[in-house]
Formats: C-alpha cells, structure tokens, sequence
C-alpha cells in the first residue's frame, strides 16, 4: 500500500495533496511491473478508482505529526527471549496522554466487522484474525520500543484501513482497542513459536482442519 505513505509522506514534508501527481505515481510504478498488458490496464483503472475514493476521503486527515513506516528494527524488543521488529505504516502519537495509535494498510477485500456473520467466508474470517493479530504484534513493538514503550509511551489502539472501497464504494476500517487478555495471549504466543523456531521442532500442522477452528485449535496447542 504504497500511496497511502507516499502521500503521508507529502504531507509530513508540508506538501499539499495532489491526488493527480499521486496516481500517475502509482501508473508509473505499475508500468514498470512483470504483468501482461491486459492486466496494467485492469490494475490501473481498478487502482486509480480506489486511490481517488480513498485521498479524496482521508486525505485530509494526514498531517505533518504522524509518523509513516515506523522501523522498529533497531528498538530492541523482546518478548521473553524472543526478539521481535518490524515496520508499523503509520502511528499518531497523543503526547498529552503518551499514547500511540498504529494503522496498517491493506488493499483486497474490505471486511466490515471483526465479527463476521455466519454467512462469511472461511478465508474472511481467517484474515480477520491474522489482521487483529498483527494489530496486537504492533502494539508489542510499540510497548517494548526504545524510543517509546520504554519511555513510558503505550499503544491504546490499532486500527486496519482498507485502502479499496466496497461493492457500495463505501471506504471501511477495523479498529481494535487493546486488551490486556488479549496482548497477553500473544505475548505467550510469540514466546512459543520463538522457542519451536530456536529448538528446529516444527510441529506437524496436518491434522488441524484449515480453517479458523483448525488454527486456534493449532495455536492453543502451542500454548500449552
């Protein structure tokens, strides 16, 4: 999801938004990719459509203070023995409360609930629970940084944005408020899959069904 930061990134240099530089920025970039002709000319037309819809909407959000493409390579965090990092799209940073809001990008699909009805997909709802764990792996990187978890800096909240609008043209968004139940859980969880990854004993994953139920059954499994 490179537009979005691209134009966050105007606006942190206080320049203004200009959708129209920004497209041909993501026309020229999409000529230069291995696809056949057929489909640059799809992507570009879908791709442009949902890059209007979207600056047009948010756009006027971005501001000078948010951070983009936080690198937390070199923050020094750690789970246990785990050492973890990784890149966050954007963060705001409330200094009044020293709290931090992280937001991922995704195109594909929007989902417009965490909570999916029983009429859903099995791969929606899949993603719905890799997406708010990545939310909560985000909000680890952010509680144990040097620059901010360990300067009394916390992640509150988490938020996935869906950069194409829906069927309806409908821009959609999932926001997570951290809990400490949650956040534990994962905490336990990157500490399992660290010490599978650091011993080479990677379980056999065969016999769990592939879907949701197979993969809580597989993590809670590793839990224990």
């Amino acid at each position: 999801c490179a537009l979005p930061i691209w134009a966050h990134q105007d606006a942190r240099h206080g320049r203004g938004l200009n959708i129209d530089n920004l497209v041909a920025h993501f026309k020229t970039e999409l000529a230069a990719q291995a696809l056949s002709q057929e489909d640059k000319a799809r992507f570009s037309k879908d791709g442009e459509h949902a890059l209007r819809v979207f600056l047009a909407a948010r756009g006027r959000d971005f501001t000078s203070e948010q951070e983009v493409e936080y690198d937390f390579t070199n923050q020094g965090v750690s789970i246990g023995e785990a050492r973890i990092k990784g890149f966050v799209d954007l963060i705001e940073m409330d200094k009044g409360s020293k709290t931090v809001r992280v937001y991922d990008y995704k195109t594909g699909g929007a989902l417009s609930s965490w909570s999916l009805p029983p009429s859903a997909r099995e791969y929606d709802r899949i993603k719905a629970h890799k997406f708010r764990q990545q939310l909560l792996f985000y909000k680890l990187l952010v509680d144990g940084a040097s620059d901010l978890g360990q300067k009394g800096w916390s992640a509150q909240s988490g938020c996935v944005e869906f950069v194409e609008p829906d069927s309806h043209c409908k821009l959609r968004s999932l926001t997570l408020d951290y809990d400490k139940e949650e956040t534990d859980r994962t905490k336990q969880l990157v500490k399992a899959v660290w010490k599978r990854i650091q011993g080479l004993d990677m379980p056999d994953t065969s016999k769990y069904p592939r879907s949701l139920a197979g993969i809580l059954e597989f993590e809670q499994d590793l839990l224990k």
